[in-house]
């Protein structure tokens, strides 16, 4: 073996490892967004009973009811984000990985703004009636 041949293979063995911790680092950023998605999921019901409170006889927006009615199917995908993300770290196809961490992150990032709109949205319905009431 000579020394190109040598030089090449070792080029090609450290970018294999920094393809691999690219892709660690990655799924680590989009671990920590999705267990802010399962947190927030967990404080659905907590939202739940405040809203029960603040709007008796008053329909809540569609998001939030439906958010409220699918708390449990919430909850199941916001535990199964972060279980994928982990799952990708033990696939031997780098790309792939990739692929699929990057859906996950998009997800992830679409699930919060979901999660965070619709559990606020009441709350700004709220002010809105402050501000127009004299």
């Amino acid at each position: 073996m000579n020394d190109t041949e040598q030089k090449q293979t070792t080029n090609e063995i450290d970018v294999a490892k920094l393809a691999r911790a690219i892709r660690f680092a990655f799924a680590t950023i989009v671990f920590v967004l999705s267990c802010f998605s399962v947190n927030s999921s967990l404080y659905i019901g907590n939202f739940h009973a405040i809203f029960r409170d603040m709007f008796t006889g008053k329909p809540l927006p569609l998001l939030t009811e439906f958010m409220l009615g699918a708390e449990q199917w919430i909850i199941l995908f916001s535990i199964l984000l972060p279980l994928g993300v982990i799952g990708t770290l033990f696939l031997r196809n780098l790309a792939r990985s990739f692929y699929i961490l990057g859906a996950l992150a998009l997800v992830t990032i679409v699930e919060m703004a979901v999660l965070s709109y619709g559990l606020w949205l009441p709350f700004v319905e709220i002010i809105k009636n402050l501000q127009a009431t004299p």
